[in-house]
């Protein structure tokens, strides 16, 4: 018989200590394979965060900027995106009633600069299918807690710096993260 319980406590978590990428895989290749699936997890695009990633190396190549500033610019821009899930739980079961996707979609251009216009996104695309009341009650306290967006950029600048850390990626690039 097996047991479906949920209240026992989680196994203990060990530091994964740093690795370097398997022989014959380039680091970008392993970034680039995290970067889909959190394309799917997410629900954007197919290759948007590769898309995304080879963007911003090439506008700092263009800007004639340091080849290792373009180089830096790709890896940070992958490992952000590997940290997007991190608040999936909170993202559904606190502010999206049950739909941590259409939170992440919509804080994904929240610009605290543009109230009006992040409002307006989020009450667009947080609960869409969830009935009205539910709907402004899982808005309400996106917009309203006061720890939303700042609970939802930790936690994904920490995973995202966590899996910089488990590859060995660089003391700068982990610095970057943390400023995404």
């Amino acid at each position: 018989m097996t047991s479906d319980r949920t209240d026992a406590a989680p196994a203990a978590r060990t530091p994964v200590p740093p690795q370097p990428a398997p022989p014959g895989r380039r680091l970008a290749e392993i970034l680039g394979g995290l970067a889909l699936a959190s394309d799917v997890a997410n629900g954007f695009p197919d290759g948007k965060a590769i898309r995304t990633a080879l963007l911003a190396a090439l506008l700092l190549q263009r800007s004639a900027a340091a080849e290792r500033d373009a180089r830096n610019a790709y890896f940070v821009t992958l490992l952000r995106f590997t940290g997007c899930t991190a608040f999936a739980h909170e993202e559904a079961s606190r502010y999206g009633a049950g739909d941590d996707t259409g939170v992440r979609n919509a804080m994904a251009l929240a610009d605290v600069a543009d109230r009006v216009g992040t409002f307006a996104m989020i009450a667009r695309g947080v609960a869409r299918g969830a009935p009205l009341a539910v709907r402004a009650a899982a808005i309400g306290r996106l917009v309203g807690d006061g720890r939303a967006m700042t609970e939802h950029a930790h936690a994904q600048c920490d995973a995202s710096v966590h899996v910089a850390t488990a590859f060995g990626v660089g003391d700068d690039l982990q610095s970057a993260l943390r400023f995404v």
